[in-house]
């Protein structure tokens, strides 16, 4: 007869373990640290960190040495770069349409491609990079008068800065 009893009492003892599981499980999902922490109005949190959670990207920090992060690239391709192109570059016979030496100027793809004499440029190195040789006085390039000084620079700074498409 005990056996008997065992048996029905089993299966209830089951489910109120699995129940009282579930309980525990949803009270500690409902209660538990979501990995807030509490940040002061000096911007320091209770425990003295700075309020940035380990791995945390979102927030930008500044070096630990104090100085400012560097700043993006001043000169931009599109809007710096390449009007001088087209006011003094990209014509026909030179570098637009079909150029004789193989180096388009009409885009930034064509021009980081470089053409027949290898790449126009090298990132972060105007004074060995082709073009910059070609558009300093002496150089030869454009035909029929040199850009200005002003110019040269500012194609200069964009290679030293990077030489990116922005």
């Amino acid at each position: 007869m005990r056996s008997s009893m065992n048996k029905k009492r089993f299966p209830i003892n089951i489910i109120l373990l699995y129940f009282c599981l579930i309980s525990l499980l949803f009270i500690f999902l409902a209660c538990g640290d979501e990995g807030e922490t509490t940040v002061s109005s000096d911007s320091t949190t209770e425990d003295g960190g700075n309020g940035q959670i380990p791995g945390d990207t979102d927030g930008v920090q500044p070096p630990a040495n104090g100085e400012e992060p560097p700043a993006g690239p001043e000169i931009s391709f599109a809007k710096d770069i390449k009007p001088i192109f087209d006011a003094s570059c990209n014509f026909q016979g030179c570098h637009g349409a079909n150029p004789p030496s193989q180096l388009l100027l009409t885009s930034y793809d064509n021009l980081k491609k470089g053409g027949r004499s290898g790449p126009a440029f090298i990132a972060k190195n105007a004074k060995d990079s082709l073009i910059v040789k070609r558009i300093e006085p002496g150089g030869g390039m454009p035909p029929g008068g040199q850009l200005a000084d002003e110019q040269v620079d500012k194609i200069k700074k964009w290679i030293d800065e990077g030489g990116e498409n922005n």
